[in-house]
């Protein structure tokens, strides 16, 4: 009886937890949307700011607010490490392999989407063009590839892919799954282009992380390759 009863609890614990993990994943993707939504037109109303320097700086600060109420979630609701995988240590050597290999995948990723959708008639114009921005405050660009390299590595790797593959118990649908809301979490900028990338690149990042566990060299890459793609 006893042993039942320590079995029901085992099971109860096991799916709250679940439960909550599930929640965690939804909590930044609710959060985005009410930012996307609301949150940067509200600010940008309420206080007249008319500059583009201030909506791309309030963009970034809210995207900042998003990851630490997720942490927040993870370690207060959830009572458990906002990243569970513990970063493997490699020398060297790994990280510039790594480097390289993940630049040569995006390439061929990159210019193959391009072309693709080019031909088969998709615009590559985004509806968030900052060229002049970029061109006016350089600084810029490697302000926004430390945020999305810091930012989305860990929320959509560190934590909600983990997260999905500790509830599913399936890496596929774990990579699938957090590579599609990485997709998706590009949608604002309007084009397939934007879509269908991050897609791809979200499925490398996730492979990568489970074959080696390592999130720092994904960072690390993730935002070299923004602040090279900003040069192109």
């Amino acid at each position: 009886m006893k042993a039942l009863l320590f079995s029901t609890h085992q099971t109860d614990n096991k799916n709250y937890r679940n439960l909550l993990a599930v929640v965690g994943v939804c909590v930044p993707i609710v959060l985005y949307i009410i930012t996307i939504l609301y949150g940067k037109k509200l600010i940008v109303e309420n206080f007249h700011l008319e500059s583009l320097m201030a909506k791309v700086i309030i963009s970034k600060i809210l995207i900042w607010c998003i990851f630490f109420l997720t942490i927040l979630y993870s370690l207060k609701i959830e009572k458990r490490k906002f990243t569970e995988w513990k970063d493997m240590p490699y020398r060297w050597p790994f990280y510039i392999k790594i480097i390289i290999f993940t630049f040569l995948a995006f390439a061929v990723i990159g210019i193959g989407t391009s072309s693709l959708l080019h031909y088969l008639g998709f615009s590559s114009k985004t509806s968030e063009d900052l060229s002049g921005f970029v061109k006016q405050y350089p600084v810029f660009i490697y302000v926004a590839s430390i945020t999305a390299g810091i930012v989305e590595e860990y929320i959509f790797r560190g934590y909600m892919m983990t997260r999905i593959y500790s509830v599913s118990g399936s890496k596929f649908w774990a990579i699938i799954i957090s590579s599609l809301i990485f997709s998706a979490a590009h949608y604002s900028y309007g084009t397939a282009v934007m879509l269908v990338q991050p897609f791809l690149f979200g499925l490398v990042f996730a492979v990568l992380y489970f074959k080696y566990r390592n999130l720092k060299v994904l960072i690390v890459f993730h935002i070299l390759w923004d602040i090279i793609i900003q040069y192109l």
